[in-house]
């Protein structure tokens, strides 16, 4: 049993093979009926409608584009695999923000129930189902940019934006500006789906279209199907070009709530899939009465895309019998479910119902927390299937619960048993000094599935309402009242209010069926406006607020949610008593017959642990039969000599538990009467009834014997003599007489009856005369006795205990009454074959093996399942599912559990194809490597392989296949980058002709690393003058440029004196001339280097103007007028200036470098003027200075 997560399906499921059958359509292929989820942030418009209507090759007769909200798509627990074809998170801010946290009532506390723009964040439990479900599959997920910018980032941006960048591209995610879905040019969303590979992406999967299927509880609430009813689904598979080359499944799922996952613990029926259309049928088993949720799924085996249709059948079998245990506040018991104000009383039950009488019985004992907390906790596991904590306002508050209370609760909990809790259970309320709340938090908040943030929204009522709004809709709404079918009355409930803490909707256990509306709430948000919900076996209701009086429709919501949460549950196992039977009594000189059958119609819960005791007179348990584990089913047969000689009054007293701990106990209370009279009876069966079982159909033959007791001698002249003896006896139905054996001298009986009905046999027997004895001590008289043969036509228990004799004793003026011996017996259909076919699976497949038994009407399906190899493929002991651990073979073996030792052996290999790429996985750019795909196959031959860059692979890499061995690929390097090569091998099965394809990821990186160096720049340099040098890289785009380390030097043994250096870690550096000669200047980066050799050059020559005219007494500076104009200071200092006639003309500083050449006129003459390079004598030139007069203007 499972207490949470997937509900057990409460149903005997055997996974048994079932019959496909096929015909070829010639139809054309129809338009295909595209399916988009769209997830918006706070509102329900939809910006993809006008994108699908703009789609070619689409079915636009059906409702493309399902458009819902972050917060309904978080709460929503319906199947998101295999619904859509493609998924597009639209625009919107995607709030991360929370609801602010109240400490008291205030006037904010009202508007923070619109919580319309918060808490807008997808969860986890979505996000990793977009991922696994539609990522991984390769199906299409769109994402607006707006998902990029969500701040504060939460789980929306953490999980989509790594798709957007070039390391973690999928060409199935693709990112879209609101533009480019509104717009309508070549750039938009319509334009790109349109085309490949998008429009390859959104008609990939497999299509069913049920054509006819069982009545459907939605359209008909008055057909019901019962157990042996065959369940027929006809249907067509679309959009699959090739069935002979695909594994293509049909797959029959059956559970208890449509909320529910279904997986293979719940698939019923299998069939291959050849053609264009099959059918698939299923007889239904025992199961509690109430709903059946279908879904028919065809799935593609190699590529998991599927699609699936889905159904409800209203069902008819095991009475659904719920014990609920009200508990009550201490202070009054107004709110008591018993009250007809309170409940309509005939709603705990259909017995009234003008259809579909007796499919359940909800029956209601009600105590006070007071008396729970002394007693009544003590007595939960056996006694009842549901608790119910409520209803009233600050229920905690008013219902202290004990520590020894709460744990018997949670233990309660933990055997997967239903509790419901109520308004005001989970509440904090620490500012009142009241510590009531406490055991209640402590003990079941996380068992409610509330969670921090604490925001106390309802603290003090500030918004209350009497409306609810639906969010999932199942089992809880559907059934035994039908609320949310088309029409029906409105959701009115009577006043309530938020509560206290946060609703987990990352657990997936947790089903939210209604919030609560009204006011400003945003009543799709179900983390803070839940009213009612699941989580596994524990059921929360908003009711207390106001707790008496419900409004008519929240009556029916009550019973509908007791009857899901049981439903929903695990359930203690079923206990039938065949015998004795209640306050039977016994003869003390006959055995005890105890006989029972144990059930459990959760369907993990095959094997029960039972045992019994005997309560004796004065009080001792004696045991006898210890307690054993037996398959559910068992029916338990055993005779024991009467412990009681002299009489007395016992119990039978039989235990029945599951795994989990689900318990419970009958108690039969049987008297044993000491028997006074004349004559015993006894009747005992033929040895082929072995351990109570018995063919079916086969002979069974009682013999009945009446024996007359021996009398002491005493002086009597009249005929001792029992008359009026009558034997009775009312048989079980189904129980033919084939012939009674009676001597006429023993007297005569006959039948009347029918074998459905059940027949009677009624007769006398003569009169019983006694003899003296041959010792004349005693008076005797002779046995009477015969025989009846009967034959079991249909499997069952037959309960043989209502045989009687009454006759008048000896002296006696009443009759007398004594029973035959009880005899039970169970009729059966053994097994007579299993068998089991071979199998091939891959390494991580899961699938449930068929067993094929013989006879159809065998008695006991349950199967014992065994692996001779665990390690390479395991198998559920119970279910049959079998998972592929490890290449290798091994043998799985089903044995029967009904006695018969019938076995069955299916050979089971697991390979492991997968592709093996090798070569290199760098190359470098303008280069080539070679890569070859190799696939180890087991009965297969490769078919084709194919290489694809994804993404923008092209622009990294040139890809080009061997055009005579596709296995082989020549990759050349374009431009640095990681490209992603998807090889994909197609192979056929050479004896079953199937077709496989295998897929590999092999990233190659395309690098363009630094092969060389080159210095740019002049090579040479005057003194004191400077040149620019850089380090050219080779290539010039080379990788990792930002990271080379740069280091110049000149080399040589007095290249230093020569030049200098500035610069030197940088890429380009500076090299000042200092002295002429010759040097080398090396650089060095990224492991490489090279030198450049560089003249460093003196001074070559000098020039002046021919003629310089100034006055007497004139200054100047013949170096603005000396040649080259550019000279360095070093070069300016080597300058030596003189004058041929200083009388005339004067040099100021004849060796002043750089302020050098300053001359003065003396006096009126010419003369010449010379600078020469001291360091080459050879570098002169000359200037003549005509020195003139200065006029005064004074002509005479």
């Amino acid at each position: 049993m499972r207490r949470s997560g997937t509900l057990a399906l409460f149903l005997i499921l055997g996974l048994f093979l079932t019959l496909v059958i096929v015909k070829v359509s010639a139809d054309n292929p129809a338009p295909y009926p595209l399916r988009i989820l769209e997830i918006r942030d706070n509102t329900e418009s939809s910006e993809l409608s006008n994108v699908v209507k703009s789609l070619s090759g689409m079915d636009l007769t059906i409702k493309n584009v399902d458009t819902i909200r972050m917060k309904k798509f978080v709460a929503m627990r319906d199947e998101l695999d295999g619904k859509y074809d493609a998924i597009y998170i639209g625009s919107g801010a995607y709030s991360t923000k929370g609801v602010q946290t109240f400490t008291s009532l205030n006037s904010g506390q009202a508007n923070a129930h619109n919580t319309t723009d918060l808490m807008n964040d997808i969860t986890m439990l979505k996000a990793n189902a977009i991922i696994q479900k539609y990522i991984n599959k390769g199906l299409l997920v769109i994402v607006n940019n707006d998902v990029l910018t969500q701040s504060p980032q939460g789980n929306l941006y953490k999980t989509f934006s790594p798709y957007s960048t070039s390391a973690g591209a999928r060409s199935n995610v693709i990112f879209v500006n609101t533009t480019d879905v509104t717009n309508t040019g070549a750039s938009s969303l319509s334009a790109k789906l349109n085309k490949t590979p998008y429009s390859t992406m959104l008609k990939q999967r497999p299509q069913i279209k049920v054509s006819s299927r069982p009545v459907d509880y939605s359209t008909d609430q008055t057909k019901v199907f019962t157990t042996g009813d065959k369940l027929t689904f006809t249907f067509n598979a679309n959009n699959i070009t090739d069935f002979r080359n695909r594994i293509i499944n049909a797959n029959l799922y059956m559970g208890v709530d449509s909320v529910l996952k279904m997986d293979e613990n719940q698939l019923v029926a299998s069939v291959p899939v050849t053609s264009s259309s099959g059918q698939i049928t299923y007889e239904l088993p025992k199961a509690y009465s109430g709903l059946l949720y279908w879904r028919l799924e065809l799935i593609d085996q190699a590529t998991k895309l599927n699609s699936y249709e889905t159904g409800t059948i209203q069902y008819q079998d095991e009475k659904t019998v719920v014990r609920v245990l009200q508990v009550l506040p201490s202070d009054n018991m107004n709110s008591s479910l018993l009250t007809t104000t309170n409940m309509n009383q005939e709603y705990l039950n259909n017995k009234n119902f003008s259809y579909n009488k007796g499919i359940y019985d909800i029956q209601i004992k009600t105590m006070k927390i007071d008396e729970f907390n002394s007693s009544g906790y003590l007595a939960l596991n056996g006694d009842y299937d549901m608790l119910i904590f409520g209803f009233r306002d600050e229920y905690n508050r008013y219902a202290a619960i004990s520590s020894n209370a709460a744990a018997a609760v949670k233990k309660f909990i933990s055997t997967g048993q239903a509790v419901m809790f109520t308004h005001d259970t989970i509440f904090e309320d620490p500012n009142t000094g009241n510590l009531n709340w406490k055991n209640w938090r402590d003990y079941f908040q996380a068992d409610t599935g509330q969670i921090n943030p604490k925001t106390n929204l309802g603290l003090g009522a500030p918004r209350t309402s009497t409306t609810t709004k639906i969010v999932n809709d199942g089992l809880l709404t559907q059934y035994p009242f039908y609320l949310s079918k088309p029409g029906a009355s409105t959701p009115l409930v009577n006043t309530t209010h938020n509560q206290y803490f946060t609703l987990n909707l990352e657990d997936e256990s947790v089903v939210p069926w209604y919030n609560i509306a009204g006011g400003t709430r945003d009543e799709q948000d179900s983390w803070n406006h839940y009213y009612t919900y699941s989580k596994g076996n524990v059921t929360y209701s908003g009711t207390g607020h106001a707790n008496t009086n419900f409004p008519d429709w929240e009556q029916k919501l009550f019973v509908n949610t007791m009857y899901r949460a049981f439903i929903g549950s695990n359930h203690a196992p079923l206990i039938t008593v065949y015998s004795p039977t209640a306050s039977s009594i016994i003869p003390s000189y006959q055995n005890i017959v105890v006989s029972y059958a144990v059930n459990d119609w959760d369907l993990k819960d095959r094997n029960i642990t039972t045992g019994f005791t005997f309560k004796m007179p004065d009080g001792t348990l004696k045991v006898m039969m210890p307690e054993k584990s037996v398959h559910s089913g068992t029916v338990i047969n055993m005779t024991f000599d009467n412990p009681l000689p002299q009489g007395g009054d016992m119990s039978v007293i039989i235990t029945a538990r599951d795994k989990q701990g689900a318990m419970v106990q009958q108690s039969v209370p049987v008297k044993i009467q000491k028997i006074t009279a004349n004559l015993q009876t006894d009747r005992t069966v033929s040895n082929n009834v072995v351990n109570g079982k018995v063919q079916k159909n086969s002979p069974v033959t009682l013999h009945y014997t009446v024996t007359p007791k021996p009398i002491p001698y005493y002086a009597e002249k009249n005929t001792i003599q029992i008359s009026n003896i009558r034997f009775n006896e009312v048989l079980p139905p189904n129980l033919q007489i084939s012939n009674i054996a009676m001597s006429t001298t023993a007297g005569t009986i006959t039948q009347t009856g029918t074998l459905e009905g059940g027949y009677t046999l009624a007769g006398g027997l003569n009169p019983v005369t006694y003899r003296l004895s041959s010792d004349k001590t005693t008076y005797i008289a002779d046995p009477v006795s015969f025989d009846v043969t009967v034959v079991p036509t249909k499997n069952g228990v037959y309960s043989l205990t209502n045989s009687l004799l009454t006759f008048t004793d000896i002296g006696a003026k009443q009759l007398t009454t004594l029973p035959f011996q009880s005899i039970v017996f169970e009729a059966v259909t053994w097994l007579t074959k299993l068998s089991l076919q071979d199998t091939t699976l891959i390494v991580g497949d899961t699938l449930p093996l068929i067993a094929k038994y013989e006879p159809e009407d065998a008695t006991n399906k349950n199967f014992d399942w065994v692996s001779d190899k665990p390690g390479v493929v395991s198998v559920d002991p119970i279910t049959g599912i079998v998972s592929a651990n490890s290449v290798g073979e091994a043998r799985i073996t089903v044995k029967a559990t009904d006695g018969s030792g019938v076995t069955g052996t299916a050979k089971v290999t697991v390979i492991q194809p997968d592709l093996i790429i090798s070569g290199p996985n760098t190359v470098n750019k303008g280069e080539q490597i070679n890569l070859t795909a190799s696939l180890p196959l087991v009965n297969q031959k490769v078919n084709s392989i194919t290489w694809v860059p994804k993404e923008n692979g092209p622009n990294y890499i040139d890809l080009n296949v061997d055009s005579g061995d596709s296995s082989k690929a020549l990759v050349k390097g374009l431009n640095s980058g990681t490209v992603t090569i998807v090889v994909t091998a197609t192979t056929e099965n050479e004896s079953t002709h199937v077709i496989r394809t295998y897929t590999k990821e092999y990233q190659v990186t395309v690098i363009n690393p630094l092969q060389g160096l080159l210095i740019e720049g002049s090579d040479q340099v005057d003194i004191g003058r400077s040149i620019d040098l850089k380090a050219i890289l080779n290539p010039l785009d080379a990788d990792d440029q930002d990271k080379l380390v740069y280091r110049w030097e000149i080399t040589g043994s007095s290249g230093g004196t020569l030049a200098s250096l500035s610069g030197i870690d940088m890429q380009t550096a500076s090299l000042k001339g200092l002295k002429p000669g010759t040097i080398t200047v090396t650089v060095t980066a990224g492991g490489k280097s090279t030198s450049k050799e560089i003249t460093i050059k003196g001074l070559q020559s000098l020039a002046l103007p021919p003629k310089l005219q100034l006055y007497e007494k004139a200054k100047y500076n013949l170096m603005n007028d000396l040649f080259p104009q550019d000279l360095s200071d070093e070069i300016k200092i080597s300058l030596v200036w003189s004058s041929d006639n200083s009388a005339i003309v004067r040099v100021l500083d004849p060796n002043s470098g750089p302020s050098g050449g300053y001359i003065e006129a003396l006096r009126a003459g010419t003369t010449k003027v010379r600078v020469s390079y001291s360091a080459d004598p050879s570098v002169y030139a000359y200037i003549e200075i005509e020195v003139v007069k200065v006029s005064t203007g004074d002509r005479y």
